[in-house]
Order: C-alpha cells, then sequence, then structure tokens
C-alpha cells in the first residue's frame, strides 16, 4: 500500500508539473466591464420617474501560439448577473494565421460584426446611442428596439471566418444552422443542424485605413435569415465614418425587408474629454431616437457620462436623462 501511495503521489507530481509547463504556454486573461448608474425619465411607454441600473459582463479569454505561428483561442463572456436563459453571451473557439481566422461557436455574425460598428457612435455599453442599443427611455429600449442592426445580431451557434486585412481591406462570411440555438436555448453538448426553420448566412466586407490625420473607414454587409410563415428577412446594409482633429462623423443604412433603417452621428474628443450624439429612424421597429451625451475619462478604464434621449415609438414620445460610471477591466 505504501509503494503505491509513493507511486501514485509521484504521478500527480509529474502531472502537476506537466499541466503547469503546458498552462505557461496559454495567455489566459479575465476582463470585462460594469457600469451602473442613475436616470430619470418621463414615458408614455413604461414606468417612469426615477431609476437605478447596472449592467456588466466578465470575459475569459486563452490563447496560444504555436511554433508554426499559428494562434488558437478561446472566449467565453458571461453575464454579470442572473438573466433568465442568456447567462453566457459569445462562446467560440478560433484559430488564426496567414490563412485568415476560423471562429466555431456563438458569435455574432459577420456583417453585424464587421459593420455595425462603424455606423454610429455609442457611450456607457451603448447605454447612450442611437444605434442597437439598450436605451434609457421605454421607447428606445427593447429586443431590437435600436435603429441601424446591419446583420443578426445574435449570439448563436455557427461558424465565422475573416479573411487576413489587406492593404486596409477584409471580407468575412457566416452559416448559422439555427438562430434561436443561443445561450440555454441551444444544446450546448450536442451538433446543432440545420431545421429548415431559422439558419441564417451573412457576407461582408470593410475597409480601414489612415490618412495622416485623416481616418476613414467603410463597410457593407448583407444578412439573411429563414423563418416559420414569413417570419424571416434579409438586410443590405452600408455603414461608414471619417475623422480628423479630434472630430468625427458616422452613418449608417440598412436596406432591410421589413423597412428602411437610417443614422447619423457626430463626436469631437479634446483630451479626456467626448461629446457626441446622433440622430435614427428604423421603419422595422417604427421608432426615432435622438440622444447626447458627454464622457469624461477620470482614470484608466474608467469613464464618467450623462448625456439625454429622445424617442418615439409609434404614436408614442418618451424623454429621458441619466449620468453613468463604467469600468473596464
Amino acid at each position: 500500500m505504501k509503494k503505491f501511495l509513493l507511486t501514485s503521489s509521484a504521478l500527480m507530481a509529474a502531472a502537476g508539473f506537466a499541466s503547469g509547463a503546458t498552462a505557461a504556454e496559454w495567455d489566459t486573461t479575465v476582463g470585462g466591464y460594469m457600469f451602473a448608474g442613475i436616470g430619470l425619465t418621463d414615458s408614455d411607454n413604461t414606468a417612469d420617474g426615477f431609476g437605478v441600473m447596472r449592467d456588466g459582463e466578465v470575459y475569459l479569454n486563452a490563447k496560444l501560439t504555436a511554433d508554426n505561428g499559428i494562434t488558437f483561442g478561446t472566449v467565453v463572456q458571461l453575464e454579470a448577473w442572473s438573466q433568465g436563459s442568456d447567462q453566457i453571451d459569445e462562446n467560440y473557439l478560433y484559430t488564426e494565421g496567414s490563412f485568415g481566422r476560423l471562429e466555431i461557436g456563438g458569435n455574432d455574425d459577420a456583417a453585424y460584426t464587421m459593420v455595425s460598428s462603424l455606423g454610429a457612435f455609442s457611450a456607457a455599453g451603448t447605454h447612450f446611442g442611437y444605434q442597437d442599443q439598450f436605451g434609457i427611455t421605454g421607447a428606445a429600449s427593447g429586443a431590437g428596439a435600436g435603429s441601424g442592426l446591419i446583420g443578426g445580431g445574435v449570439d448563436s451557434i455557427g461558424i465565422h471566418y475573416f479573411t487576413p486585412r489587406f492593404y486596409g481591406f477584409q471580407a468575412g462570411a457566416s452559416y448559422i444552422p439555427s438562430t434561436s440555438a443561443e445561450g440555454s436555448a441551444g444544446d450546448q453538448n450536442n451538433f446543432q443542424f440545420d431545421d429548415n426553420v431559422d439558419e441564417s448566412w451573412a457576407i461582408a466586407a470593410n475597409y480601414v485605413g489612415d490618412f495622416g490625420d485623416f481616418g476613414f473607414d467603410a463597410g457593407v454587409g448583407y444578412y439573411e435569415r429563414e423563418g416559420r410563415f414569413g417570419a424571416g428577412f434579409d438586410s443590405l446594409g452600408f455603414a461608414g465614418g471619417v475623422s480628423f482633429s479630434g472630430f468625427g462623423l458616422r452613418g449608417y443604412y440598412d436596406d432591410d425587408s421589413r423597412g428602411d433603417e437610417w443614422g447619423a452621428g457626430l463626436q469631437y474628443q479634446t483630451g479626456p474629454w467626448t461629446v457626441a450624439g446622433g440622430y435614427s429612424e428604423s421603419n422595422v421597429k417604427d421608432v426615432d431616437i435622438a440622444t447626447g451625451w458627454v464622457s469624461y475619462a477620470a482614470a484608466p478604464g474608467v469613464t464618467l457620462s450623462t448625456g439625454i434621449e429622445w424617442a418615439e415609438r409609434g404614436s408614442a414620445e418618451d424623454i429621458g436623462g441619466a449620468a453613468i460610471i463604467g469600468l473596464s477591466f
């Protein structure tokens, strides 16, 4: 028995040493963000008055670069509180090299990833914003309430490929067998197959470049989703912006089969201060949003923001303001 215990201890020690050596080759990081704030609204859509909010996620990332230069990695993003069936957002494995980047798992489609972010300004985790945002008021909040959602914008299980960036240009494509298979709605321990109900796919391309002090970027993306009883849709979206000497201008247009969407915004940055705002219209959700805000970078990873938002959904009109502190770590 003593010999067995000694042998077992030696094996476990060796295994621990080997595991440590292997783990040391991986670059593992923990990060995330947390927002907290207070707001005041006058709403025709939902309860109004004084409110308190919080929002946050924790990121678990790991990557390893092999001797041949190919990188392997994982991304898992956890909600910072219990949120029904959507406790985990992005969750995928990727490999990256001179051939580009291949992702398999739960992530946004290529059109959303490559184009939506180019079309608008936002602050405090998009709690101030006018495109694809959480919103302060009832009219601007809710699933898909924000205008300009180019692509699907859901973290369903699929496969995504992005080419290397060449002279500022990059292209990407996505295929998702079942768009509804997100979070606990999908079986994480088995394959997701095309059920001919809500599969989706996307293609996109963008350009990002600088010419001295002048910056320019633009993108185009196409997204199509199958759907039961005519619930599917397709969209062709364009977005881009320019920047010079602290000033920035961004805009987007989405030709959606359910209705057109467009938006434009202006931003100015000087030192730790940012002043920005914009306006958007969406015939998809019948919502118009106008918002403006001021942000101050108080310390590395610490931002203070305050702003005002007006939104109209149908015949209902809302207005609200908020002050938010954001921590990014």
